[in-house]
C-alpha cells in the first residue's frame, strides 16, 4: 500500500530532534517495516541528515511573514501544500492519506475529497486552545477545525483527553481511536553502555538523575532544579543530566547559576536522536517532573524501554497505562517534595530500581512499540 504522510506544521522538522519529529519518523519507519511505501509532504523537512532513510520527503516552503497574521499564514501555507500534493497525486495516487493535524491544515481533507482517497487524521494536541498560536480569528479556526475533524474517516489521537475533546465537537465516537506514543526496542535497550557519556561529562563516580526532552515550561524543570540542592544533602554524589534544548534553556541555566548548582547540573544542549539512547544509558534514575494532560511523552516510553526506574506525574496516560510502585513511581504533578523523596528513595534502594526498570521494559515491550502502533493504524484503515 502507498501512503501519503502529510504534516503542515512548519514548527515540526521531519528530521529534527523534537518529540513530534521523532513520532512522525518512527510511525513512518514502522509502516515501511510492515511492507508499505510511504512518502512525506511537509512544510519543514529539517536540517539533520539521517542514514538509510527509506522514504521521500517533499517540502513546501511555508509563508512566514508576521504581517500576514497567524491565521492567514497557515491558510496560505495549507493552500500551497495542497497544490504541491495535487501535482504529486496526479502522478502517483496513494491508497491512504495520513495527516498530522495542524490549525487550518485542510490539505489532507481536500485531497481526500478530490481523489477519493481514505483520510486518517492524527491529533496530538488541542491546538485551538493551546499557547502555540496567537490567532486573530479564533472563531474561524474553530470552524475550519470542526470541518476537518468531521471529514476524516478516522481520527487517531495520542491521549484519552484528546479523544474526549474531539467527541465533544460532535465527531462520531466510533471513528475516534487512541494510540499513544511508542518506542523502538532495538534502538532503546538496556544493553547500551552509558560509559562514553559518563566519561564525557566526568560522571564516572556520580549517581545520575536524567531528563531528556525539550526545555519548555510544561516539563516542570525548575521544580527539578530547585530540588537539586536538597537531594545533594542526602545523596552527596548526585548529579543532574539535562539533555535537550528549548526556549527555557537560558532561564534554567540562570537558575542553576543563581543557586550555585553548576557542580551538580550539566546541560548537554541539543543532541542528535541517534545519540539519545547512550545518554539515557548514562542515567541511573530518569524523571519527568510535569506534563500536559494532552501529552503522550515519547521520553517516558524510551526511559522504560531502557529499563530505567522512572519518576513521572500522575497525570493523563501515566495514571491509566502504568501502575505506581510497579512500573514507575508516580507523583502529584509538579510536587517538589514528592519528587525529592522519590529520588532519594530510589538511590537508597537498588532492589526497587532494578524491579521498576525490569517491569518497565516488559510493559513497553508488550504494549507500546511503534510497530504495534503501525499495526493498529492499518487495522483502522481496514475498517474505514
Amino acid at each position: 500500500m502507498k501512503i501519503a504522510y502529510v504534516c503542515e506544521d512548519c514548527q515540526i522538522p521531519i528530521t529534527g530532534v523534537k518529540g513530534a519529529s521523532i513520532h512522525i519518523r518512527e510511525v513512518i519507519n514502522a509502516l515501511i517495516k510492515l511492507g508499505h511505501d510511504v512518502f512525506v509532504i511537509t512544510t519543514n523537512k529539517g536540517a539533520e541528515n539521517h542514514k538509510n532513510v527509506r522514504y521521500t520527503i517533499h517540502e513546501v516552503s511555508p509563508f512566514t511573514s508576521k504581517k500576514l497574521g497567524a491565521d492567514l499564514r497557515m491558510t496560505l501555507t495549507s493552500s500551497k501544500l495542497y497544490k504541491k500534493a495535487k501535482t504529486l497525486f496526479n502522478n502517483v495516487k496513494p491508497d491512504l492519506i495520513y495527516e498530522r493535524y495542524e490549525l487550518y491544515g485542510s490539505a489532507g481533507m481536500k485531497l481526500a475529497r478530490k481523489f477519493d482517497i481514505p483520510f486518517i487524521l492524527e491529533i496530538n494536541a488541542a491546538l485551538l486552545w493551546g499557547p502555540k498560536r496567537r490567532l486573530n480569528f479564533r472563531f474561524l479556526a474553530r470552524y475550519v477545525e470542526n470541518n476537518i475533524f468531521k471529514s476524516a474517516e478516522a481520527i487517531i489521537m495520542t491521549t484519552d483527553n484528546l479523544r474526549d475533546y474531539v467527541i465533544r465537537k460532535g465527531v462520531d465516537k466510533n471513528k475516534v481511536f487512541e494510540i499513544p506514543d511508542g518506542v523502538d526496542l532495538e534502538k532503546f535497550n538496556p544493553k547500551i553502555s552509558g560509559v562514553p557519556i559518563r566519561k564525557k561529562y566526568k560522571l564516572e563516580k556520580k549517581q545520575v538523575v536524567g531528563f531528556v526532552g525539550s526545555l519548555s515550561k510544561r516539563q516542570g524543570l525548575p521544580i527539578l532544579l530547585d530540588a537539586a540542592k536538597k537531594c545533594k544533602q542526602q545523596i552527596p554524589d548526585i548529579h543532574f543530566l539535562i539533555v535537550g534544548e528549548g526556549f527555557e534553556e537560558h532561564k534554567l541555566k540562570k537558575l542553576v547559576k543563581n543557586n550555585k548548582l553548576e557542580d551538580i547540573v550539566t546541560f548537554t544542549g541539543a543532541v542528535s536522536y541517534n545519540d539519545i539512547p547512550v545518554h539515557v544509558a548514562a542515567m541511573d534514575v530518569t524523571v519527568l517532573p510535569n506534563m500536559s494532560i494532552y501529552s503522550s511523552p515519547v521520553k517516558i516510553f524510551e526511559y522504560m524501554a531502557m529499563a530505567k526506574p522512572t519518576i513521572a506525574p500522575a497525570e493523563g496516560q501515566m495514571n491509566r497505562f502504568f501502575e505506581n510502585e510497579k512500573e514507575m513511581l508516580l507523583i502529584k504533578p509538579g510536587n517538589q517534595e514528592q519528587l525529592i523523596s522519590n529520588i532519594i528513595r530510589l538511590f537508597r534502594d537498588s532492589a526497587l530500581r532494578k524491579r521498576l526498570g525490569s517491569n518497565a521494559r516488559e510493559k513497553v515491550s508488550n504494549s507500546y512499540t511503534w510497530e504495534h502502533n503501525a499495526k493498529h493504524i492499518l487495522d483502522i484503515y481496514e475498517i474505514i
